[in-house]
């Protein structure tokens, strides 16, 4: 009889401790994830915040200027584009896809990577009065 009795305590046991410490992973895993998601969306601002930034300096610059920058693509991109005069990032989430963009004031021409990872980015102004943009691994 005693060694039921002991049984039944440990599975309570087990049973009180398991439902202190699910939610807690649940939540804690919860906030890691959001967490992650946020870090992606400011990775593509501050990608596309640069490159705008660096656009328009070469631009005012004029030809032959030319610039190579730096940048991180994050892992959740779906897809990075340059339009006239827009540079954009669409970062996926839970949430659904959220697209960062930035305008500039030079004409744009050329592309951007959409796989993850760290990019030099090499921006000319032409003198077609336009600012080329384009990458190396």
């Amino acid at each position: 009889m005693k060694s039921a009795q002991s049984s039944i305590e440990y599975l309570i046991m087990f049973a009180f401790i398991l439902a202190v410490i699910v939610p807690i992973w649940v939540y804690a895993n919860n906030n890691i994830n959001t967490t992650n998601e946020r870090l992606q969306k400011s990775y593509a601002e501050n990608a596309v915040q640069r490159l705008a930034a660096a656009a328009d300096m070469v631009y005012v610059q004029g030809h032959p200027a030319r610039m190579t920058i730096r940048i991180r693509i994050p892992e959740a991109v779906e897809n990075a584009s340059i339009k006239q005069h827009e540079i954009s990032i669409r970062v996926s989430s839970r949430g659904g896809p959220s697209d960062i963009y930035y305008t500039t004031v030079a004409p744009l021409n050329g592309s951007l990577p959409s796989s993850p990872g760290f990019y030099f980015i090499t921006l000319r102004a032409m003198e077609e009065g336009y600012v080329n943009i384009s990458f190396g691994g």
